[in-house]
């Protein structure tokens, strides 16, 4: 059921707190250095500072993380408003 990707553990065997303060858990979210921008972030001078966006959206819009395509900086720039 579900994404294994992002199954973390259950509260039914482990207390929220281990599971929330395992290293080994949320590695797609913590693990910054194996950041691997999208092509919606590549050429960004902002990536190295937002990391792609929302990794949420990015995910559920591109099945990429650090790959947000509705980034405010884009937008904005897109608009002409940077």
């Amino acid at each position: 059921m579900g994404n294994e990707r992002f199954h973390e553990g259950n509260i039914r065997q482990r207390r929220l707190s281990e599971i929330w303060n395992d290293s080994d858990s949320f590695g797609y979210n913590r693990i910054s250095e194996k950041m691997s921008p999208g092509e919606n972030c590549r050429d960004c001078k902002h990536v190295s500072e937002c990391g792609g966006g929302c990794n949420s959206v990015s995910y559920a819009l591109t099945g990429k993380f650090h790959n947000n395509p509705y980034c405010f900086y884009s937008i904005e720039k897109k608009l002409g408003i940077r």
